[in-house]
């Protein structure tokens, strides 16, 4: 009795399980191409090729070339030249497109397009300090199911978050959910204060700058400009506002009180988004992003110096200005900032 086949070596070198499915798919596939025969019909030639398989790698593990070469010798055989015919231009298309993303450094474990693979290694696949990438698409994808499901715990002491992970691993790698765009006037909290999304890729692509989490503060290192997309807005009761695409994922609180992920187009006026806390940076002063010398009006004109840190006096100044203060404006001009005091005030 032949034993069976249970384990296959990829051309990476890798072992794993073996499946004769992928076969009979890929022979459906052929046949679709010409025009002939049935799924039935593709998993009877499948079963042929296994026996085959069986019969020549007695203990032995067969490579993916051989189980091609098998394939293309049942197909002849049982008669079907076209199909065989099909089958080894497929062969070629796919060796073509392996050469094209072994150029780009990077080991497809996904089977993704070469655009698509040569766009994950631009931007999103980790690198080393002499920009090899490191990671495959499989193993970014999981880095990042893991960053989206992290935040759970925070909402949901009992959250299953491994599971969130899987979920959001599993969508991912069908390319069923992909992380989506927010609008340039989205703020972003960052070591220098509260930033537009737009104005931190106004000057590189090349971040570097640590903003604030769910989980904490992380260093960006990229920005990312996707072009014109479709948006959605949404405006809360409290008057916040939202720019996304439709697809982009947020954190709600259904109508049954249940923190859960929803996509823009999906969050009804039953839910409510949730709102990050913490979000501002506390462990030194943000810098300001303001001219360090402006001239004041007046005569004579005098040079202001304008502090380099956001910190607790110049936050003082503020709440005055918003509390018993305002803006003077002449002919159009906002010329100086007028603050009322009371004589016998502390301050």
């Amino acid at each position: 009795m032949s034993e069976e086949i249970s384990k296959i070596r990829k051309r990476d070198g890798r072992i794993v399980d073996f499946d004769s499915r992928k076969i009979s798919n890929a022979i459906y596939k052929a046949m679709r191409a010409v025009g002939m025969g049935n799924r039935e019909l593709a998993g009877r030639l499948a079963g042929e090729v296994v026996e085959v398989l069986k019969g020549r790698f007695r203990g032995e593990i067969p490579s993916v070339e051989d189980v091609q070469d098998i394939v293309e010798e049942v197909l002849i055989k049982n008669g079907y030249a076209e199909v065989a015919k099909a089958y080894i231009l497929y062969r070629h298309e796919r060796a073509e497109i392996r050469e094209k993303k072994r150029l780009f450094g990077v080991i497809d474990d996904l089977k993704l397009t070469v655009n698509a693979v040569s766009v994950l290694e631009r931007r999103y696949l980790r690198k080393d300090d002499k920009g090899n990438v490191i990671e495959t698409p499989a193993e970014m994808f999981r880095r990042v199911a893991k960053a989206i499901a992290a935040p759970d715990r925070i909402y949901d002491r009992t959250a299953d978050v491994k599971e969130t992970e899987r979920e959001f691993y599993k969508v991912m790698t069908r390319l069923e959910f992909l992380p989506n765009c927010l609008s340039k006037d989205t703020l972003i909290s960052t070591e220098n204060g509260l930033i537009k999304l737009g104005d931190l890729g106004d000057e590189s692509p090349n971040l570097k700058i640590r903003v604030m989490t769910d989980i904490g503060i992380s260093e960006a290192r990229i920005f990312f400009d996707n072009g014109p997309k479709k948006a959605w807005k949404i405006r809360t009761k409290m008057g916040y506002t939202i720019i996304a695409t439709p697809e982009h994922y947020f954190r709600v609180i259904d109508e049954d009180g249940n923190y859960v992920w929803k996509q823009l187009k999906e969050i009804s006026s039953r839910d409510f988004l949730a709102l990050q806390r913490e979000f501002l940076f506390s462990r030194r002063d943000p810098e300001l992003r303001v001219p360090e010398r402006i001239k004041r009006g007046g005569r004579p004109p005098k040079e202001i110096t304008y502090p380099k840190r956001f910190d607790r006096r110049m936050a003082e100044i503020i709440g005055y200005l918003f509390g018993d203060g305002y803006i003077k404006t002449v002919g159009g001009v906002k010329e100086s900032l007028k603050l009322a005091v009371y004589g016998e005030d502390d301050d």
